[in-house]
């Protein structure tokens, strides 16, 4: 799906009109719709972007730009020490059934076979892991630092 066409679904998704999501960005309704639709011809302005993923509570553009450049962005949950948290049972079976799923699809599938089967559980199981991994990040930073600082991980990565 192209960028364009996912900036489109992000207005289509919204429960918001286009016309209340152009006013809290302080954009004309008319060039917000036409910048998002695809094939239009006209360009979404960068600057737009944040406001409408804030507006719209729909970040899966973000999702999808890093998933074209090859990175993975996911929410690290604030407020709580536990908001978001999967227990470590939880997160010991998570991790166990993405390891069984890694291990079938490399060691006992063949080149045609990879290709033939639906890898969206998989895939599923990756985020879900990567999620629980970064929310359980978040609460032992809090822990040992208290709040953490915007530009520093505390783990020097």
């Amino acid at each position: 799906m192209p960028l364009k066409q996912e900036l489109y679904e992000t207005l289509r998704r919204s429960p918001l009109k286009v016309s209340a999501i152009a006013d809290k960005m302080g954009a004309g309704e008319s060039h917000l719709y036409k910048s998002t639709t695809p094939d239009s011809g006209v360009n979404f302005p960068l600057e737009w972007l944040i406001p409408l993923m804030n507006i719209t509570k729909d970040y899966r553009v973000l999702e999808y730009i890093n998933s074209l450049c090859g990175f993975a962005a996911y929410k690290i949950p604030t407020g709580g020490l536990k908001k978001g948290l999967v227990s470590v049972a939880e997160l010991q079976k998570l991790l166990g059934e993405l390891q069984t799923r890694l291990y079938y699809f490399y060691d006992h599938l063949n080149d045609a076979e990879k290709q033939a089967i639906d890898v969206q559980p998989i895939i599923k199981l990756i985020k879900d892991a990567i999620k629980a991994l970064a929310a359980q990040k978040a609460n032992v930073e809090k822990y040992a630092y208290g709040q953490t600082d915007l530009f520093d991980d505390g783990g020097g990565e």
